[in-house]
């Protein structure tokens, strides 16, 4: 176990705003690094950094369009009684900020509604929830690090200030039997102990070689059971009281399955249920015999999946079918169906109803409540009143006809347009006007084909082509899709996320990034009409294309590649490339590293002279496409930007100029002096013919207006 000390509030970083009004005054946020040619020895041989002077940022020009997204989000809930017995469930509306909503289960009116951090422009998930019933005490932990502990007893909550490591992504939360709460966490993979009384941390960890989830957990008195995930999927029991974490092995994979993760645990009675994702079955071991005892198929995939167990009767679990499974893992019977269709298990509970009955509470995804009684076998429908999120954007473009196009971060059934207006009115914050068109998934990326729209969504690299001008569904719907708007991108190629997408009039070509435990993206051309496909998958092993840009008619292309694995996969450690890909001959004709040193080739810019401008982490290259060689190299100093964060940045041209987006910053580049200013906080960049920037921070959609804008373009 590794104790970690109380910190001052002052030990965490500061937000983006106060860094960047910090760097204004001291004008050093956007200090220059100038790579000099030196004699290459090859294509695409890499100058040496030479430091150049700052140059001072500017922020002038930005107007807040609004928030073009809203709706209840819950990603999971936690239930538990008030003092006095009343059963509630805690749950958090994603969004920036997110907001807690403190409902009761008998009949979900909303108690309290508390938000998640004082800055609106950072967007707060939350996952790792729950409620310690003995001491009447709730815990949130948030994918952005944050924690907060709530007082059942007042309805209120308060911010924790010394969360460890900057904080990282809490995936689940449980208590720990002693008045502190255990949360599981993605990027360290260690599991952190928070005891609310003493205001004080510990952490557990790490679990095996290059696990960088811990996600599943369980406890069972002082031992506790977590569940892994990268390369080598496993579960780990370890005491609260110290001792080495010891290894328990999976059961041996049937058919080739893929499994990334332990996603799930439940301890009962010297049994141990864990499901794997995503091969999606359940499989229980007895503890007391140190063996695996049952297998069980028919466990529904995702979220869809419970591990809620009854403390008195055993597990309870979601079928196939979406009906509930109840499995007494003593008598290894067919696990009973009771009569209960449980929608989407996001979190569980047991809960005294408004007869005094223990019910199985669990939510979907918009906050109604499932409550199934055991003693009854009945079961009722209960609508939280949830507090809506201002839903964090994930992605900006445009439509044929120049509208501004907004997507959210997660699974949501449409996305926002903007067709400008009286920039007087857009003056006034939240003053511009927003439509909708309906969609469906997490959009990726915008594209365009003909007069039409299309996405690429996650999950499952779905293309869609959204009809224009066809308004959105009302909150809680799903969107109406006709046939042929929507295509599965490489069948059978285990691709997940669409990134960019390039339209060459005759074909629409598509990068895309793997799934779960995948390392091989593909570039995807389809056809107008959306009836032909072809993949190019493994253009360079172990990495995938992560942006396209035109070359020669509609024949040839150029890909930037990267080291955007699926979840669960180790990513490629080469060098990220520019590629000449020919879709005729179905060859790569031209290969150069862009960069020494950088994995990832984020993003490219075709200029009127027809050389081509790069972006990677924080560094700007030159391209000449005919010869691939690397024209020119200039690295910047770029805000918190990581090298494994692939799909945040872009870069446009601008004429005698060019403008990107990276580490949360917009940015412009003069091509004459290679000069760099930074112009604003932001990302999900798209430029306007006339020059306009829209940009988002949080769940906000700014325009950054340029010279020549008219009070009434999109500029």
């Amino acid at each position: 176990m590794n104790e970690l000390h109380t910190a001052p509030a002052a030990g965490r970083l500061p937000s983006r705003r106060r860094v960047l009004s910090a760097a204004v005054a001291t004008a050093a946020t956007s200090a220059l690094l100038t790579l000099a040619p030196e004699p290459a020895s090859g294509p695409g041989a890499a100058p040496q950094p030479v430091p150049v002077e700052p140059v001072p940022p500017r922020f002038t020009g930005e107007v807040l369009l609004g928030e073009p997204l809203h709706r209840v989000l819950v990603p999971v809930g936690a239930f538990g009684p008030l003092p006095d017995g009343t059963g509630v469930a805690l749950m958090v509306a994603s969004g920036s900020p997110g907001r807690l909503s403190v409902v009761r289960v008998a009949d979900g009116q909303r108690l309290a509604d508390l938000p998640l951090g004082d800055d609106d422009e950072r967007r707060a998930a939350a996952w790792a929830l729950a409620i310690d019933a003995a001491t009447h005490t709730g815990v949130v932990g948030t994918t952005d690090g944050r924690v907060y502990v709530v007082d059942l007893a007042t309805l209120t909550h308060r911010s924790v200030d010394n969360v460890p490591d900057d904080g990282p992504f809490f995936e689940r939360a449980i208590p720990d039997g002693d008045g502190g709460f255990l949360m599981t966490s993605y990027g360290d993979g260690l599991v952190y102990r928070y005891t609310p009384a003493t205001d004080t941390w510990a952490s557990f960890g790490p679990f095996g070689s290059g696990n960088a989830y811990s996600i599943g957990l369980a406890r069972a008195g002082a031992k506790v059971f977590v569940g892994t995930g990268t390369n080598d999927p496993a579960i780990y029991e370890f005491s609260l009281d110290g001792g080495e974490p010891q290894r328990i092995d999976l059961p041996p994979a049937a058919g080739g399955d893929v499994r990334s993760f332990v996603y799930d645990l439940a301890y009962w009675s010297g049994h141990l249920c864990a499901r794997v994702d995503p091969e999606n079955r359940l499989y229980v071991r007895d503890l007391n015999k140190d063996e695996w005892v049952l297998t069980l198929d028919d466990a529904a995939p995702g979220l869809a999946v419970s591990y809620a167990r009854d403390e008195s009767a055993g597990f309870y679990y979601a079928g196939l079918d979406q009906e509930l499974r109840h499995l007494d893992p003593t008598r290894m019977e067919e696990p009973a169906r009771p009569d209960h269709s449980v929608s989407a298990f996001r979190g569980h509970g047991w809960v005294p109803n408004a007869a005094g009955d223990r019910v199985l509470v669990t939510t979907n995804a918009s906050g109604r409540m499932h409550l199934w009684n055991p003693r009854s076998a009945e079961t009722e429908l209960v609508d939280g009143d949830v507090a809506p999120g201002a839903l964090l954007i994930r992605s900006v473009g445009a439509t044929p006809d120049g509208g501004v196009l907004a997507s959210a971060m997660a699974t949501i059934d449409r996305v926002a347009r903007y067709d400008g207006g009286d920039l007087a009115a857009d003056f006034a914050p939240g003053g511009a006007e927003f439509t909708h068109l309906a969609s469906s998934g997490q959009v990726e990326s915008f594209g365009t084909s003909g007069g039409d729209v299309v996405v690429g969504s996650y999950p499952g690299a779905r293309l869609r082509r959204l009809r224009d001008g066809a308004d959105g569904p009302t909150a809680g719907t799903s969107g109406e899709e006709a046939d042929g708007d929507v295509v599965v991108l490489a069948p059978d190629q285990d691709q997940d996320r669409p990134v960019d997408i390039l339209d060459l009039r005759t074909r629409l070509v598509v990068a895309t990034t793997p799934d779960y435990g995948q390392i091989d993206g593909a570039v995807v051309v389809v056809s107008p009409d959306f009836e032909r496909q072809r993949t190019f998958r493994g253009l360079v092993p172990g990495q995938s294309p992560l942006c396209l840009a035109p070359f020669e008619s509609d024949r040839v292309i150029l890909v930037g590649t990267g080291s955007a694995a699926g979840l669960g996969a180790a990513p490629s450690e080469e060098d990220g490339r520019v590629l000449k890909l020919d879709l005729v001959s179905r060859e790569v004709v031209a290969s150069t590293v862009a960069v020494p040193g950088e994995p990832n080739v984020s993003a490219l810019a075709t200029d009127a002279s027809g050389l081509v401008w790069g972006w990677t982490r924080n560094t700007l290259f030159q391209l000449d496409p005919v010869t691939m060689t690397i024209m020119l190299v200039r690295r910047y100093r770029i805000g918190r930007d990581t090298g494994g964060y692939v799909t945040g940045r872009q870069l446009h041209d601008g004429g005698d100029h060019l403008v990107g987006c990276a580490g949360g910053e917009v940015f412009r580049v003069d091509k004459a002096t290679l000069a760099h200013e930074l112009l604003a906080e932001g990302t999900n960049l798209h430029r306007s013919p006339g020059g306009d920037l829209y940009y988002s921070r949080g769940a906000r959609l700014y325009r950054w207006v340029s010279g020549n804008t008219s009070a009434t373009n999109l500029g």
